[in-house]
């Protein structure tokens, strides 16, 4: 996998365009094809000499190769950049859903855990909740008429005796009332469908649960998927990355080795002489010097 590649595309995706537009400069130099070497190879196939051109159409062709190359890179590369977003959304999607996953799982141990302990509480009244909201109902009933009767022709240490029974009764209510609400029992509202409740809150949970599983693993499919599409697209980039630089020196060799057939055949034309009011000049390159330092032969 061309990781450079990949992490280039993990930035800002404001930057993509840019990326692009310098990857495709990075290529295209890479390539080693420039507008000189076009010019040469096309004044190269349109020359008179059959060798030359045989040589301008091979370059050509190189060129062409190269261009395709570099173009498909840049179609692979985008493949990769289109990717990357992708995986990094699921990522995204995937935390979610396992924060969705532990919090379904912490509420399905909370309830499971009330309604054991609410079942196993209610086992000690004789006829379950209706038993447990008897017993309160009784105790708030008599606190309020040992507290509304009256004390009138009751001597001091007997309205004393009421008073400590009715502040014990009221610490025995407010510890069952503590004892309700351990268990999930609400003491101004006990219900005899309580238990049903918490078995429905179970299931639904549970059902819950099961979905978000599912859920996860289908993004987690689609993770990997998309992380072997990356590197099947990063492995593709490397070889057409590869081709382009192994045929970069061919492309300057073969551009080098046209340019001085063409330089050597215009020596030759210059050789043949041309006419200039009835005169025949000659020319020839000395030796040693530029195609542009010319003798005349008189």
């Amino acid at each position: 996998m061309d990781q450079e590649l990949v992490t280039r595309f993990t930035a800002d995706i404001s930057q993509y365009k840019k990326s692009m537009a310098s990857l495709q400069a990075e290529l295209k130099q890479l390539s080693g094809v420039t507008d000189k070497i076009k010019t040469v190879t096309a004044k190269a196939m349109s020359s008179a000499s059959s060798d030359t051109r045989k040589m301008g159409k091979q370059v050509d062709t190189l060129i062409k190769s190269q261009e395709r190359n570099v173009q498909a890179a840049m179609s692979s590369a985008a493949k990769i950049s289109e990717y990357t977003a992708k995986a990094r959304q699921l990522k995204d999607q995937l935390h979610s859903q396992d924060e969705t996953y532990k919090q379904l799982s912490s509420r399905l141990k909370e309830v499971t855990a009330t309604y054991r302990a609410q079942q196993e509480f209610l086992k000690s009244y004789k006829n379950g909740i209706a038993g447990v909201s008897s017993q309160y109902q009784e105790m708030v009933d008599w606190i309020h008429k040992m507290e509304t009767a009256s004390t009138s022709g009751m001597t001091i240490n007997q309205i004393e005796q009421q008073r400590a029974a009715i502040n014990r009764i009221k610490n025995d209510l407010e510890v069952f009332d503590s004892e309700l609400k351990e268990v999930g029992l609400n003491p101004n509202n006990l219900k005899t469908d309580t238990l049903d409740k918490l078995k429905n809150e179970i299931r639904k949970t549970s059902s819950q649960i099961l979905k978000a599983k599912s859920a996860m693993a289908q993004t987690t499919g689609q993770i990997n998927k998309t992380n072997a599409d990356i590197a099947t697209e990063s492995n593709r980039f490397s070889n057409l990355k590869s081709s382009i630089s192994r045929n970069a020196p061919a492309l300057k060799s073969m551009s080098k080795q046209l340019k001085q057939t063409g330089d050597v055949s215009a020596a030759g034309k210059l050789k043949k002489g041309f006419r200039v009011k009835g005169h025949i000049w000659k020319y020839r390159i000395c030796s040693g010097m530029p195609l542009s330092a010319r003798c005349i032969v008189t």
